[in-house]
């Protein structure tokens, strides 16, 4: 590693003393903070979920814990899977996960953005206090044949 890498690490991981976890995470991801805080983050709710069905999909992903959104929303479940709305139910429980561009794109695919899902920008806040900006997935079809998960967390 050469000279600037190594301040640039020091100097970034000094600005963030607040933010230990994510120190954690840094260092066990072999990346510098500058790269995993340019990296998109998503909020997962669902199958994306550590345990859940997708989340092999984004194994390269670095995970940065629990987090629940700062807005409430409205957790529904259609014919089994996982959607949200922007209609002010409960906090929505999931974890953040610092994703690549292209693991961003499979999930755009998978998800149906924009015409089934539209992903969005939404502050959620970590297990450690601290709050960042993660893509959550909305639901903008109708809601056919969907219950309402009350507790506002999918069991996986």
């Amino acid at each position: 590693m050469d000279a600037g890498k190594a301040a640039e690490d020091i100097a970034g991981f000094a600005l963030v003393e607040d933010f230990p976890e994510r120190q954690r995470v840094v260092r066990r991801s072999g990346l510098t903070l500058r790269e995993v805080d340019n990296m998109p983050y998503l909020f997962a709710h669902g199958t994306f979920r550590k345990g859940g069905r997708n989340n092999n999909l984004i194994e390269s992903a670095i995970s940065l814990g629990y987090a629940v959104t700062e807005q409430d929303y409205a957790l529904y479940t259609i014919k089994g899977k996982p959607v949200v709305t922007k209609l002010p139910q409960t906090k929505i429980k999931g974890e953040v996960y610092a994703v690549s561009d292209e693991a961003l794109t499979l999930v755009d695919r998978l998800e149906g953005h924009p015409r089934i899902n539209k992903r969005d920008l939404v502050p959620v806040k970590l297990e450690d206090g601290n709050t960042v900006e993660a893509w959550l997935y909305f639901h903008i079809q109708p809601l056919r044949e969907s219950v309402l998960i009350e507790s506002g967390e999918y069991p996986i």
